[in-house]
């Protein structure tokens, strides 16, 4: 019997921002997202290894961890494509 065991990272979007970006300096929407990883064997995930908040640019597509700070900003209608 083999089992086959493997991580997995999935990335949830939690909502987005406009901002000004603090690698390109342009004021874009930014997009917060979990960041999950789990082990799993056979595709079932067994348990979670590490979480994390991310925050990405929608100007330069730059990653950066989020800041708890951050809670209280309003995060702007429905994820999705950003605004032009």
């Amino acid at each position: 019997m083999v089992l086959v065991f493997g991580t997995r990272h999935k990335r949830y979007p939690i909502g987005f921002f406009r901002a000004p970006c603090r690698a390109c300096g342009a004021v874009t929407d930014h997009l917060r997202v979990w960041d999950k990883g789990v082990a799993h064997v056979w595709f079932i995930p067994l348990f979670p290894i590490k979480s994390k908040r991310l925050v990405i640019c929608g100007g330069c597509v730059a990653v950066r961890p989020d800041l708890p700070g951050l809670d209280g900003i309003p995060i702007g209608g429905v994820v999705g494509l950003p605004s032009q």
